[in-house]
């Protein structure tokens, strides 16, 4: 007697893959999926949230048959992109040097909103995460975070070895080559990711390297390692041999690792080339990284690109341009030259420039399907946006970049969007998004060795736990940042976070001990040369000495911190120290002279767009009026306010309460100016 057997169906979460029909439905809806992403998805969906390999992938899907390294996570794009289109919950996440995992989300984690206004303790005025939020250049939300982390790398044992280069050393007795020196390195930083290897940012080693100029060659390389947690720092020589040019490579902190040595007449070309030759080595790979990446084909025009690398790095700017420009006046398809163009550009304060170049840019990785390029472009689009104020639209280029790093696999990529999420949480007080954000991109550092960033984690989740009323979680975080910045030999680093316990400390009223430590920090700021510093520790110096009653001392601060701001022109830190000057006349009972500060405080965050500072700048207003007795103008600076709350933090819609009350009616009723004395 014959069965009839009935379709063979696969459940994975919310997710029915009909094997026989070759459908998949979501909560009912279609997927839209090629016949490969069907087969795809089928074998991810046999086993969810367990780690398909790629050679598992390889044979089942594509039956083993030869097909370039790209065809796999081309597929996977799609799928995510399917899967993201149908409104699944689940996610298809790459696990770095492993393969892929589709996972099942739970509705109760990844559905949840993001916190709202009701929170912990909320932060002081200018607290410091708010404040810094600008040096992060980040604004998204830690809710988009939390379903990003699931890309960030496992464990320590999946990952291949972590690698840092040091500059070029340019032995051919020719100036012309100099530009070798630090134009080689994002070459070769990004051929050796295209290949596979984990490699320290250029940008962080020229760092370390500018921080401690003293060193020799042997210190530069440990030091590296030490700050980075790179396994091996490769060290490169360009020389002249015969009629051309040799390029060596080696690893500067000892043995196990053979030696690269490369003839050729382009450094550019010797540059890749070196880099595929490390990356057999490094990660048992028979392959070599393609040029198309990094490389035009065109031999001008990528010198010509490394030459803008090399001036981009120093600070010249004007001569990065001209290079980038030409570049893409003969190769107008080098979209990596079009992305360093458009850096020059937003660090020049050219942002519609910079924002047109990066849409192009978007435009061309969206053609070619190339997640990495996307991130990049998106990363870009956010930071204008985040800089001109528009937080919704940097909210979405930064939720697009975290997937299409995810996508890319470039999990220090995806750990530094991840960090900087937690920072508008934070801001707008959902402390716990931010936490989570921030404590998952500090795991990544612990777990990659990278002690630099795991202490400047450290102390941001230090200041967060400061402005929820944290105080032992706090000084835990901050005492542990402190301990790896002094054994790195950071003072600058130090310095902020020795600022970092101030704010503590003045959270808990010991405003002497605040004043102790920002003159320690200013001293190490003026040391150092850092202008932004010298004035935020001479501002929350002034807050202290204020508080402690010393208004003389407090104003001098305060006078020399915005001398400070306005010859460098940085508007937020402007507002900070103002707002310190006009405290003191406040606390001096110079009401008039206290309302044109604030006022032109308020004009400044007006300016730059700032509704949370602007909320802040209205309310110290509505103190002032409500102290100098004219209550008409404190109940109108009232009712300017409230039009800014959806905007503000919960610390500002408590303090706008407060002040409605002493007015005489609810926070909810804004209107009237004519409140009754309190």
């Amino acid at each position: 007697m014959e069965v009839e057997e009935s379709p063979r169906t696969l459940q994975a979460g919310s997710l029915d893959v009909d094997l026989a029909a070759r459908r998949a439905f979501t909560a009912g809806r279609e997927l839209e999926l090629e016949p490969l992403v069907f087969d795809l998805l089928a074998v991810l969906a046999a086993r969810p949230n367990e780690v398909v390999g790629k050679d598992a992938l390889w044979q089942q899907v594509w039956q083993a048959r030869p097909v370039s390294d790209s065809v796999i996570p081309h597929a996977v794009s799609k799928l995510r992109r399917a899967l993201d289109a149908a409104g699944a919950p689940e996610q298809v996440v790459a696990v770095h040097g492993r393969g892929y995992r589709l996972t099942v989300a739970a509705p109760a984690v990844g559905d949840a909103p993001a916190q709202g206004g009701d929170g912990p303790a909320p932060p002081a005025r200018h607290g410091p995460l708010l404040r810094t939020a600008w040096v992060l250049l980040a604004v998204a939300v830690a809710a988009v975070a939390v379903a990003l982390l699931a890309g960030l790398p496992g464990t320590p044992q999946a990952r291949p070895e972590r690698v840092a280069l040091l500059p070029v050393e340019n032995a051919t007795g020719d100036p012309g080559f100099d530009w070798a020196a630090v134009g080689l390195l994002p070459v070769l930083d990004r051929s050796l990711e295209d290949a596979g290897v984990e490699v320290v940012s250029s940008t962080e080693v020229l760092g370390t390297l500018k921080r401690h100029p003293g060193d020799s060659d042997e210190q530069r390389a440990r030091r590296i390692a030490e700050t980075s947690g790179a396994e091996r720092v490769l060290a490169l020589r360009l020389l002249r041999h015969g009629g051309g040019l040799r390029l060596s490579m080696h690893d500067a902190l000892g043995e196990g690792f053979q030696p690269v040595v490369l003839d050729g007449d382009a450094p550019v070309r010797l540059a890749v080339a070196a880099a595929g030759s490390a990356a057999q080595q490094l990660r048992r790979v028979a392959r070599t990284p393609e040029f198309r990446p990094m490389l035009s084909g065109d031999r001008f025009a990528d010198e010509a690109y490394a030459r803008g690398l090399d001036a981009r790095l120093r600070g010249d700017r004007g001569a990065a341009r001209t290079f980038f420009n030409t570049v893409l006046a003969s190769r107008p398809d080098f979209h990596h030259a079009r992305a360093q163009l458009a850096i020059v550009e937003r660090d020049d304060g050219e942002f519609e420039r910079a924002k047109d170049l990066s849409s192009e840019l978007l435009a061309a990785a969206e053609r070619g399907d190339d997640a990495r390029l996307r991130g990049d472009a998106r990363v870009m689009l956010g930071i204008i946006a985040w800089r001109q104020g528009a937080l919704a639209a940097a909210e979405e280029h930064y939720r697009a970049a975290g997937t299409a790093y995810r996508e890319a696999e470039t999990p220090d990529s995806l750990a530094a969007v991840t960090a900087n999420l937690g920072i508008l949480a934070a801001t707008r007080g959902r402390y716990e998004d931010a936490a989570v954000a921030l404590e998952a991109a500090l795991a990544h550092y612990r777990e990659r060795r990278d002690r630099y960033n795991a202490a400047r984690l450290l102390k941001n989740l230090g200041l967060l736990a400061t402005d929820q009323g944290q105080r032992e979680r706090a000084r835990s975080y901050l005492q542990e940042s402190l301990a790896i910045r002094r054994a790195l030999e950071l003072p600058l680093e130090v310095a902020m976070t020795l600022g970092a316990l101030a704010d503590l400390a003045a959270a808990e009223g010991r405003f002497e001990e605040v004043d102790a430590l920002q003159t320690e920090v200013l001293a190490a700021a003026e040391q150092a040369g850092d202008r932004s510093l010298q004035a935020l520790a001479l501002a929350d110096r002034a807050q202290a000495r204020l508080q402690r009653g010393a208004l003389e001392d407090a104003g001098e601060d305060a006078a020399r911190a915005v001398a400070i701001a306005t010859a460098i022109g940085q508007s937020s830190l402007l507002a900070t120290a103002r707002t310190r000057m006009a405290k003191v006349y406040q606390a001096q009972g110079q009401w008039q002279r206290a309302r044109v500060v604030f006022e032109d405080v308020l004009a400044i965050e007006t300016g730059a767009g700032r509704a949370p500072q602007q909320l802040e700048a209205l309310l110290d207003l509505a103190e002032l009026e409500h102290a100098a007795g004219d209550h008409p103008a404190f109940g109108a600076r009232l009712a300017e306010a409230a039009t800014l709350l959806d905007a503000g933090t919960p610390a500002q819609r408590a303090r706008h309460a407060g002040l409605a009350e002493r007015a005489g009616r609810g926070p909810s009723d804004p209107s009237g100016t004519d409140a009754a004395a309190p």
